[in-house]
């Protein structure tokens, strides 16, 4: 897992290029209207391969509170997730709000994947370009092993789709129910990033 520099320790001062999460040093995105895949978003600047595009922010949850949303959701026909598996026992559930990530799409041929980093001692998901991607084009990674437990339908249309999304459920990590674990702090300070996601799609409708 690779870290990010502490405010209070790097020499640098503010000249430090390694705090892109804590200072939010995000590509410039935009929200748009897919064909046939609901919600996008594409990059409104050139990107190049291993650049930090955007944190994956949401609601920390615990893994019991996940099991009890999903099924929930489930239960009432709902498809659209939004859960990210944080560490063994947290998820990031950017469905009742979140940031501009939570509108990236699937691909299974993506140009954007998945990075796990260290910032101030707790763990972040950030998402990085793989290819380098020219302005206009939308972002996509790949949901299979980071967002869905059950099999969805993938309407991806690259050559190397796979037909689905998602994989069996004997595939999917196992719970580990919590013990003793604290994760109230986290609640707290990643609330501060998040932004109810009505207001985004507001914003596009108006």
């Amino acid at each position: 897992m690779l870290m990010e520099c502490h405010p209070d320790i790097c020499l640098a001062n503010d000249l430090c290029q390694n705090q892109k999460f804590q200072k939010r040093q995000y590509v410039s995105t935009k929200i748009f209207k897919t064909k046939d895949r609901g919600w996008g978003l594409k990059t409104l600047q050139d990107v190049k391969r291993g650049e930090f595009i955007i944190e994956y922010v949401g609601e920390i949850i615990t893994h019991e509170e996940y099991r009890r949303r999903s099924g929930e959701m489930l239960a009432n026909g709902y498809s659209n997730y939004y859960f990210l598996y944080l560490d063994a026992r947290r998820m990031i559930d950017a469905g009742p709000m979140g940031n501009y990530s939570r509108f990236i799409n699937h691909s299974c041929d993506p140009n954007c994947e998945m990075r796990k980093w260290s910032v101030n001692g707790d763990a972040r998901i950030g998402i990085f370009a793989v290819v380098d991607i020219s302005a206009g084009r939308e972002l996509t990674f790949n949901y299979q092993s980071d967002k869905y437990e059950f099999e969805q339908k993938c309407f991806c249309s690259s050559e190397n789709c796979r037909g689905f999304i998602g994989r069996k459920t004997d595939e999917w990590n196992v719970y580990i129910p919590l013990s003793r674990f604290d994760y109230s702090k986290s609640l707290t300070n990643r609330h501060a990033q998040e932004t109810p996601i009505s207001g985004y799609l507001k914003s596009r409708d108006s």
